[in-house]
């Protein structure tokens, strides 16, 4: 015997039973010591070794903060298909990844990715480079009702969440405001920089509550905050309903070790486990569902704002007015750095 850590078994056909001698192998009761990590390996006549339950705690119960990836549109994806070839590819702007039917410019995104990149023949998709663990358990179970029962690692949830350099090719973008040389080039008169700090008053009080009004320039920093938020959010909430539905659902699903005797892992258990890591991750990443004791941004808001000279009543989205004041703080401090340097001239 030996201990033995993760193992990632191939898809197996099961043996006729007749001709499987390991059906015999582990009937009754074994007294073996509990050793190193508590799983143990013993051999068989299984084309893979058998791994036991030692204790009740070798499921796997919760994701991982680690497991969720911010990425930015220049980041870069890695991963190894199924003919054992590597790849490495920049994941790209926002708007590739913008799927609905009718298409909306918008200035940042936070998106979850279920495949990468968005236009190439080989892409790498959800599930694709997921190791799976199969151990038998029979801890205060009869022979008959033995079952293989099943953990998966190297789960990995990319969120990309940046601006789109597609839908704002042209916009002026004065950065944190602290470079003085590019402040010079686009602030030149006084009616320009009284202008740039009521624009600043808008994305102070947010963009959500201001749909219908320009400015001239735009702060990607502060612009990232907003969307900062949107992660942060979503990685909360993608951990929680992984926690609470997915993982409980995969550690409901077994298989009776008298109808597979040797370690089994078909497509259709992946597929199986798949989809319910799916399930969890688009039901968390749906901020319009996030809500615990602590965080409620669900529903939404009737704002009163300018439009055509006139005032009208808009439904926005709770968790966007939330984005939009996590980020005025961060557009306060450049509207100071603005004034600083104006002042300081």
């Amino acid at each position: 015997m030996r201990i033995a850590g993760k193992i990632n078994y191939p898809i197996q056909q099961q043996k006729p039973l007749k001709e499987n001698t390991a059906a015999y192998c582990f009937i009754g009761e074994i007294d073996l010591p509990i050793t190193g990590d508590g799983i143990l390996v013993v051999g068989n006549e299984c084309d893979e070794e058998i791994v036991f339950a030692i204790t009740n705690e070798q499921q796997r119960t919760s994701a991982d903060s680690s497991e969720i990836k911010l990425l930015r549109a220049d980041s870069y994806w890695n991963w190894t298909d199924s003919l054992k070839i590597p790849h490495f590819e920049q994941v790209g702007d926002p708007a590739l990844y913008d799927t609905r039917e009718k298409r909306v410019d918008f200035a940042g995104a936070t998106i979850i990715l279920d495949s990468i990149p968005a236009n190439s023949n080989n892409k790498w998709h959800l599930g694709d480079d997921l190791i799976f663990e199969i151990i038998l358990d029979r801890i205060n179970l009869t022979p008959e009702d033995y079952r293989w029962i099943y953990n998966v690692f190297n789960l990995r949830v990319p969120i990309l969440s940046d601006i789109s350099l597609w839908n704002l090719g042209t916009t002026i973008n004065l950065g944190d405001a602290t470079d003085h040389t590019l402040l010079s080039t686009y602030i030149t008169n006084e009616s320009i920089y009284t202008k740039t700090l009521n624009d600043l008053d808008i994305q102070i009080e947010g963009v959500y509550s201001h749909q219908f009004e320009s400015v001239d320039f735009e702060y990607f920093p502060a612009m990232l905050k907003h969307e900062e938020h949107h992660y942060l959010m979503k990685k909360k909430f993608i951990i929680k309903r992984l926690n609470e539905f997915s993982f409980k659902v995969i550690r409901k699903f077994n298989l009776k070790y008298s109808d597979y005797t040797c370690p089994t892992i078909t497509d259709e258990i992946k597929n199986h486990i798949i989809r319910h890591l799916n399930t969890g991750i688009k039901w968390g990443a749906d901020l319009s569902f996030a809500k615990d004791h602590n965080i409620d941004l669900t529903g939404f808001t009737m704002v009163k704002m300018k439009k055509d000279g006139t005032y009208v009543e808009v439904k926005v989205d709770n968790y966007e007015l939330a984005a939009d004041k996590y980020a005025n703080g961060f557009y306060k401090e450049i509207k100071q750095r603005i004034i600083d340097w104006w002042e300081g001239k």
